[in-house]
């Protein structure tokens, strides 16, 4: 079967961005070209393709290693901030089943002191994310030294959308923790935080009620010690995670070489049709214009990519997909929400949670049993309660 997949895709979602960037040295230079050929003017000389040569070689050099040195800070900041989100996750696993492992008999308690830690790790990530952003936010106007900083923030303000929001919002933070927070310098809200998880975990592991605790232990020493051996790397690779990220977040690359590669690029780009007008004539046009695209779209999207969590392009931008998902997956883990987006659904629909649906689940065969009633199809009172949602009824 005969397909266009060969044909290559010059506009998405992806892309979108970086036109902007390149449609105007593009046309610059395809417009000086043209100018040259039509007035027919010996500018420079016929240039030999060996001179043009030498210099593209520097400049390609100049704008390859910038490239790559910006995709380099990327996957480290994407690698980086995934080890600190599993870290998020980890350490709600591992408090779950410690909270859990104790003799205590109090079930509210249990549920209040989970959702506590919830809470915090969720507040932790928030925390993480706002800083991320804003130390990228100024980073980016230290790299775009070209650029209006007001111009910068607005352009940025359009990729993250709501995220950026001002350091004095907290968000879960109650009253008292959010006058901490504005109080502190925005690198160490989210060390604040962390300090908190330890001194809840703690808490949870010396208080007891109703004659036990909520994690296993002989006496409150075996329990901390129990704690401090569990969540430890846990808690400690949240740290060393996020200071990772903030190296990358608060240094830009070094300035100096970005002017340099930048002149370099500029004298090259717009010196060709100078140097090739007479001897390529129009054909001058689509070779310089070509030229100009090529080096204007790899420095667009080193760019892009040398600020991975404000970047235009790449997978670590913190627009709130991160911080939803890592929200997510602690409620999951730590509080009493649906295992199955189905369950959701029902009880949605129905105004009632998991544990009620189950309830009337069990009580519905209960009956059933008791009338003599068999359910020849084996389905059950949740599974048509979904069937009926997906209906729309």
């Amino acid at each position: 079967m005969f397909h266009f997949d060969w044909v290559p895709v010059l506009f998405s979602a992806d892309t979108d961005s970086l036109w902007p960037q390149l449609f105007s040295p593009v046309l610059a230079v395809c417009f000086l070209s043209a100018l040259l050929v039509w007035l027919q003017l010996p500018i420079l000389g016929n240039a030999s393709s060996s001179e043009v040569g030498i210099v593209g070689v520097l400049v390609s050099f100049a704008t390859v290693f910038r490239t790559q040195q910006s995709y380099s800070r990327f996957w480290e900041g994407r690698s980086k901030l995934g080890m600190m989100m599993a870290g998020i996750v980890d350490a709600a696993s591992i408090t779950g089943v410690l909270l859990e492992s104790g003799p205590c008999q109090d079930d509210r308690w249990r549920r209040e002191q989970k959702a506590e830690v919830a809470r915090l790790l969720r507040l932790y990530m928030r925390e993480a994310a706002a800083f991320l952003r804003s130390a990228s936010v100024t980073t980016a106007k230290r790299t775009e030294y070209w650029r209006n900083g007001d111009e910068v923030e607005r352009d940025l303000s359009e990729i993250l959308g709501s995220t950026l929001v001002k350091q004095t919002e907290h968000t879960e933070a109650s009253a008292t923790e959010a006058r901490k927070l504005d109080a502190m310098a925005p690198r160490t809200r989210a060390p604040a935080v962390l300090q908190w998880l330890r001194r809840a975990l703690q808490t949870a592991a010396t208080d007891e009620k109703h004659g036990g605790a909520l994690i296993a232990g002989s006496d409150a020493s075996a329990r901390m010690l129990l704690l401090s051996q569990e969540t430890t790397s846990a808690l400690g690779t949240l740290q060393r995670e996020f200071n990772a990220c903030c190296k990358i977040a608060t240094t830009p690359l070094p300035v100096q070489y970005v002017r340099i590669s930048r002149l370099l690029r500029f004298v090259f780009v717009f010196s060709c049709p100078l140097l090739l007008a007479n001897k390529l004539g129009w054909s001058c046009v689509l070779f310089c214009g070509l030229l100009a695209f090529g080096y204007h779209a790899i420095d667009a999207v080193g760019l892009a990519l040398s600020n991975p969590f404000v970047g235009k392009l790449g997978e670590a931008t913190l627009d709130g997909r991160f911080v939803a998902a890592v929200c997510t997956d602690v409620d999951a883990l730590l509080t009493e929400a649906e295992a199955f987006p189905q369950v959701q659904l029902v009880a949605q629909h129905r105004g009632l949670n998991g544990r009620e649906l189950q309830q009337q689940q069990k009580a519905a065969k209960e009956k059933k049993q008791n009338e003599g009633m068999v359910d020849e199809e084996d389905e059950t009172v949740l599974q048509r309660a979904m069937q009926h949602v997906l209906r729309g009824a």
